[in-house]
């Protein structure tokens, strides 16, 4: 796991090399072992290496034979060896251990097209100076980051969106309002989109190559996880025998360094039968990381110790008691665009717990998208028989009993009524939003970042129409998966120096996953029904079939208590008040609804001030204004 970067400058006063050294140095963190640089003409990049293979010889960046291409690479790639043996069968001369070296050489043999070969996580930059070009790509899941930004004067790209905007003061920093859009109606912003109108995620399973002469650059795909269509044919038990060998398979190439590797357990279903596998593969007991805190409600680590004692591994757990106002701060340094998931908080945690013992922790993620285990797809099972019924049937009661049970329930079938009138995907996508109501949405935000629609649009451009639940997760698998989820366990893992490898999520497991037929994921209210039975074949079933738990931290106590006072200044008194994006009325409102507990609506203060910590880091008054109204 590293940091990359590199510029294209076609501006003779620009020093690429020294663009490239600022670049580097505003992602350290994600390479605190070490760093490289090569410039020539008007081409640069630069590496910052958290080694975990070959920790002497696997410096970059790292050439072929007679030194015309060179790569930067973060991530890993897991069937290196063999590659690495194919190479040498091909007369290629390898010096080291290191899984970078093949990929010069693999794309010596094979062009733009080498990456189709690849079994890991990565993100990667190739400079051919023979053929003058710059060749980007990422991962078909999105597992590692790849940002780039073009504004005719310079080309660049890197790892973090910060380091973009460390090129230089010059860099054209406007706000990409339907990125805004997205972000107030999502609480995270997919790709392409950033946040900056010049600055672009590149998305997964895509490469992008960019001449050393100028143009546009040149996007193209090479993977496509709509393109996999269920196998109908395929029974229980054969996918059940399947899975097993993938998921082994998948955790075994995973098990690759040459420092200390453990895995975070919660005690969910993911963890736990990525925990059991690795335990199963190695002699030594796993190192295995648990937080939880002080409030029941908010503590997994009864259910991780069970799991833990059962497999016998080497369990380390810790309750939280964070100094919040840090625990924040931390937090939000290292979140460069708007992105308000608060589980990024206990991902943090749990991160810098692991840290003082391993160097790569494998995690469950990829699990709930690929498997069903979600309640919004078992809602939206419901909200697909509500399709077939006579309209009449879907008429809301004439009255209602003014009690809880019942009023919840009203709202319940309003929603289901709803949803059900739309078209697929927008019934799905009206399950996504954070926040539905436009109306109070209109109360805190400026006019023109209301309206959901153009989130409909987006999930619409996907092509996704078919409307099973199938369809579901592909959605959430090329949008929320990598922009969401794995935004997050990567940026607050390397903010420690931590390499997470996701085992579920190797390309051909995801295959298998998407082309099992979505009726083997759910028995009657049991989500995950695959994965489950597949776990209850390596732990008691009583560790198996429990209540669903998310990875989340009291978030609503510490509104409440030590960071009241802070959130309450910078939301009334900061650049989106000032700036008209927020209604200060509005919030205060806001506020006042969570202080004096009549709602929890700590998600909708934290989106609000994630976005307002975005702003006072990296905008000024000027640009609020101009970039947004």
């Amino acid at each position: 796991m590293c940091g990359i970067a590199g510029c294209i400058t076609f501006d003779p006063a620009d020093s690429p090399l020294d663009i490239v050294h600022n670049m580097a140095n505003a992602q350290r963190h994600r390479g605190p072992d070490g760093d490289g640089y090569f410039g020539i003409d008007n081409v640069a990049v630069s590496h910052r290496r958290l080694a975990i293979l070959d920790l002497e010889l696997g410096s970059q960046p790292m050439w072929n034979e007679d030194k015309t291409i060179c790569v930067v690479f973060n991530g890993e790639i897991y069937n290196f060896k063999e590659l690495s043996q194919h190479l040498i069968q091909r007369g290629h001369r390898l010096v080291t251990r290191s899984d970078t070296e093949c990929l010069v050489h693999l794309y010596e043999e094979m062009g733009e097209r080498f990456v189709t070969q690849l079994r890991g996580m990565f993100a990667l930059a190739i400079l051919d100076l023979t053929q003058k070009k710059l060749f980007l790509a990422r991962d078909r899941i999105g597992k590692k980051p790849l940002y780039w930004y073009t504004d005719g004067r310079r080309f660049l790209f890197a790892s973090e969106l910060a380091a973009l905007m460390a090129a230089g003061p010059d860099l054209d920093t406007s706000l990409d309002v339907d990125a805004i859009r997205l972000y107030f109606s999502l609480s995270y912003i997919p790709g392409p989109y950033s946040g900056y109108q010049r600055s672009h995620k590149l998305m997964p399973g895509t490469t992008l190559t960019q001449s050393f002469l100028g143009g546009s650059p040149t996007i193209r795909s090479y993977w496509d996880l709509r393109q996999i269509e269920p196998d109908q044919t395929l029974s229980e038990d054969v996918a059940l025998e399947r899975l097993d060998e993938l998921v082994t398979d998948a955790v075994r190439m995973r098990l690759v360094a040459d420092v200390p590797l453990g895995a975070f357990l919660s005690g969910g279903t993911d963890s736990s039968l990525i925990v059991a596998t690795m335990q199963k593969l190695r002699r030594d007991p796993v190192q295995t990381y648990t937080i939880g805190f002080a409030e029941v409600s908010h503590n997994e680590l009864p259910y991780a110790r069970r799991v833990a004692t059962y497999l016998g591994t080497n369990h380390h757990e810790e309750v939280v008691r964070p100094d919040v106002m840090k625990l924040m701060d931390r937090v939000l340094e290292h979140i460069d665009e708007p992105f308000a998931d608060a589980s990024a908080l206990p991902t943090y945690c749990v991160s810098a717990m692991a840290k003082k013992g391993v160097t790569v922790a494998l995690s469950g993620d990829g699990g709930d998208e690929l498997f069903g285990g979600y309640h919004r797809y078992a809602r939206q099972r419901w909200v697909e028989w509500a399709t077939l019924l006579p309209s009449q049937m879907l008429r809301l009661p004439s009255f209602v009993p003014p009690t809880p049970f019942f009023q919840s329930a009203l709202r319940k079938w309003t929603t289901l009524r709803y949803r059900a009138q739309l078209p697929f995907p927008d019934r799905y996508t009206h399950s996504l939003l954070f926040f539905p109501d436009e109306t109070k949405k209109r109360s805190l935000l400026a006019a023109d970042l209301v309206p959901n629609e153009f989130v409909f649009q987006h999930v619409r451009s996907l092509g996704i129409t078919g409307g099973g639940m199938r369809d579901c997760q592909r959605i959430d698998a090329l949008m929320y998966l990598p922009d969401d989820i794995l935004t997050k366990v990567d940026r607050m893992s390397m903010a420690n120096g931590l390499e997470t490898r996701v085992p579920l999520l190797d390309h051909l497991l995801v295959e298998f996953a998407m082309s099992i037929p979505a009726e083997l994921n759910y028995r009657g209210i049991t989500l995950k029904s695959l994965l489950k039975q597949l776990l209850a074949r390596k732990l008691p079933r009583r560790l198996v079939y429990r209540r669903k738990m998310g990875f989340a931290v009291p978030l609503a106590d510490w509104l409440r208590g030590p960071l009241k006072n802070r959130i309450t200044d910078e939301l009334t008194g900061g650049l989106a008040v000032s700036g008209g994006v927020f209604h200060r009325q509005g919030v205060e409102e806001l506020l006042t609804m969570h202080n004096t507990r009549r709602a929890d609506v700590s998600g909708a203060l934290w989106n609000l001030w994630v976005f307002e910590r975005f702003l006072s880091r990296r905008i000024t008054r000027a640009t609020v204004r101009a970039g947004v109204l």
